[in-house]
């Protein structure tokens, strides 16, 4: 146990590489627990490059599926992260226990997380289940370890490889866009084979054009991955704080909100108020979702940003929020499916 510039206290070893130690910590003032990486004695110049590096990439993003970054310090080289009360993809899906709707929405948040990481130009490099931490109680998946992330305009030689999730191109030092399709792809896999056996050869037909080994002929496309979906109508929540579900969209009318009166339940907390905040019905154009005069709305996401809605025939991978302000942004967000 060892305390740093009497803010932080590590408590027990995690992990380690040639370079650090992985650390679960505590923030003292406040007893909060955290992750700090600290160098392994005689590595701290390299370490001190790696958790830069590190610090300079994760400071800049803000998205729920993304480790956030605590501290960084200089003059003895250490890294505070977020901690995330949890396990890791491989731990957690490692056998056939959890439930398929689980894994489909862990695959999404990662691919929300891997497509908010391209807008911002950047890559990871290194996406696989030791490096996706499952939250306990929310199942909220959480992208860590970004000390290969890059800028993806900026050149970079470095061999990578970390096992069957690493694109062969990596160990040429190439990379881009298209090493984390390959990654995620393989994820994908990962996740969804325990629980679909017989849809094998199907899964890898939909995928292969993600993993192809020539990573110029390869598709970085993210969003035509989603054709692994089910493919009956199906509403994913997402938001942080909600535990995320898939909702496979049934015949006749589909009320969501809270309580015994919704077939979709989007906050099982507050499952004694009983309020219907929009109901989905299936009709000869599609499926239209209608605001249930809420109090707080029905808002669609279109061009940018959030509109309010009364009603709208919904298309495949629409995003809307139950509630939305200025200040806050969107209140409750999930999406379409068809």
């Amino acid at each position: 146990m060892s305390v740093l510039d009497n803010k932080y206290r590590t408590l027990s070893l995690l992990s380690k590489n040639e370079v650090s130690s992985v650390f679960l910590g505590e923030y003292m003032p406040t007893g909060r627990y955290v992750i700090i990486k600290i160098p392994i004695p005689g590595q701290e110049k390299i370490a001190f490059e790696r958790f830069e590096k590190e610090y300079n990439v994760l400071v800049g993003l803000d998205h729920p599926n993304i480790v956030k970054v605590i501290d960084f310090s200089s003059s003895f080289p250490y890294l505070v992260l977020e901690y995330v009360n949890g396990e890791n993809a491989l731990l957690a899906y490692g056998n056939d226990s959890a439930p398929l709707d689980e894994r489909y929405a862990v695959l999404l948040q990662l691919h929300d997380t891997i497509k908010y990481l391209h807008l911002h130009n950047l890559i990871h490099r290194d996406i696989k289940p030791s490096n996706v931490i499952i939250e306990k109680h929310t199942k909220r998946a959480v992208l860590s370890d970004f000390e290969t992330a890059m800028d993806v305009k900026v050149k970079d030689n470095t061999r990578i490889h970390s096992g069957d999730f690493s694109p062969p191109e990596l160990l040429m030092g190439i990379s881009g866009y298209f090493t984390d399709s390959y990654s995620l792809a393989k994820l994908a896999l990962f996740l969804l084979l325990e629980k679909l056996p017989d849809e094998k050869i199907t899964l890898f037909n939909k995928l292969e054009p993600f993993m192809r080994e020539d990573c110029n002929k390869r598709s970085v496309y993210l969003d035509s991955m989603l054709s692994i979906l089910p493919k009956k109508p199906l509403v994913y929540f997402y938001q942080d704080n909600i535990v995320n579900k898939l909702y496979p969209i049934g015949r006749g009318d589909v009320r969501i909100g809270r309580g015994k009166g919704s077939e979709v339940k989007i906050d099982d907390i507050n499952y004694f108020v009983d309020e219907v905040h929009a109901v989905i019905r299936e009709e000869n154009v599609g499926h239209v979702i209608y605001d249930n005069k809420s109090i707080n709305g029905l808002w669609l996401f279109d061009k940018g940003k959030f509109i309010r809605i009364i009603q709208h025939i919904l298309k495949n991978n629409d995003v809307l929020s139950l509630g939305w302000n200025s200040r806050n942004g969107p209140y409750m967000t999930f999406r379409f499916f068809v």
